[in-house]
């Protein structure tokens, strides 16, 4: 006997024999197959990377290993075995050698995609394996790990921690003034860097990376609270008048977050985005200076540059560097308050 609540839908699907669905019919099992797909593709894709990762980074073990083995049973580095890995390449000087690339002394497991997947790196004068990954680097792996599926709220950290990281930054030296803003979960920090990657260096320490605007309304409160006198733009005018942004130019002729954010503002000075991609300049920059000084940069509107350049005898006085500061960004677990 059939039991009278069994769904319609369900007890045509179990009938022996044919019969057809009505227009409604078809268009819930159609939303249904979409929702489920919508849910299940992205975690497979998210499983795969993940896989492929972890399967990096095993090997990238295993080479830490081979190699300390090595330098402690024979007295030289030697050699290094590896297999074939999946959307990554291993990348060291000669057959393997546990020596790395001639000029950084670095082994590094690279991705095809660094914006999808972490690079691992083996520094070889100390045997230290490390990660690079969305504008941050370290050695914990599970966070790493974590935020390969979009969500890094697995490298925020806490009030305390920031606090503690940021006073250790003022007496380094490596903070432009002794204060930071807070807007929302983010707080920004001007931090020391002649090269944006030293500026990057910087922001992670503080448990950030150098920042990406998000919208006007960014772009806007950092200008208010940054640009004018006796703001931090009046210690910049002899030092670039401008901060590294975290948009950075990638392979595919894009400036990109290295934060792996996705909504991008970015206010180009005139002419600016055509010139950098032609000039194939990296790096942005956040300006910090009155148009009067530079006809068409206002403060807020973003240029983009080269590490270096030695195009006026100014710059090549001061060392070729045009840009000395970076402006970090470092997310915080959950909202917390800052005195004024």
């Amino acid at each position: 006997m059939q039991s009278s609540g069994r769904l319609p839908l369900i007890n045509k699907l179990l009938k022996g024999k044919e019969e057809g669905f009505s227009l409604i019919e078809l268009v819930v099992v159609i939303a249904v197959l979409s929702a489920l797909s919508a849910i299940a593709i992205p975690q497979f894709t998210c499983i795969q990377r993940k896989a492929k990762a972890s399967t990096a980074l095993a090997a990238m073990r295993q080479i830490q290993t081979e190699c300390a083995v090595n330098t402690t049973s024979t007295g030289s580095s030697g050699t290094f075995l590896t297999g074939n890995l999946n959307s990554y390449q291993i990348q060291s000087d000669g057959s393997n050698s546990c020596s790395g690339v001639q000029s950084t002394g670095v082994i590094s497991a690279i991705p095809n995609n660094t914006s999808q997947l972490p690079t691992f790196l083996l520094a070889t004068n100390n045997n230290v394996l490390t990660f690079s990954f969305r504008g941050r680097t370290g050695t914990n792996f599970t966070d790493c790990l974590g935020v390969i599926c979009g969500d890094t709220s697995a490298f925020n950290i806490d009030m305390n921690t920031f606090e503690n990281r940021f006073n250790q930054a003022v007496s380094d030296g490596i903070t432009l003034e002794n204060n930071y803003y807070q807007r929302g979960d983010s707080i920004y920090v001007i931090v020391e860097g002649d090269t944006w990657e030293k500026a990057l260096e910087n922001a992670n320490k503080l448990g950030g990376t150098l920042a990406t605007i998000n919208d006007e309304e960014e772009n806007d409160w950092l200008v208010d609270e940054l640009w004018g006198n006796d703001k931090a733009s009046s210690n910049l005018t002899d030092k670039g008048g401008a901060v590294w942004l975290g948009q950075k130019l990638n392979d595919t002729g894009n400036y990109v977050s290295v934060a792996g954010e996705e909504q991008l503002y970015n206010f180009w000075g005139p002419g600016e985005y055509t010139d950098g991609l032609s000039k194939g300049e990296e790096y942005t920059i956040f300006n910090l200076y009155e148009g009067n000084d530079s006809p068409g940069r206002d403060p807020g509107m973003v240029s983009t540059v080269a590490n270096r350049q030695f195009n006026t005898p100014e710059l090549i006085e001061r060392g070729g560097t045009h840009i000395f500061y970076g402006l970090a960004e470092i997310k915080l677990n959950e909202i917390n308050d800052v005195l004024d």
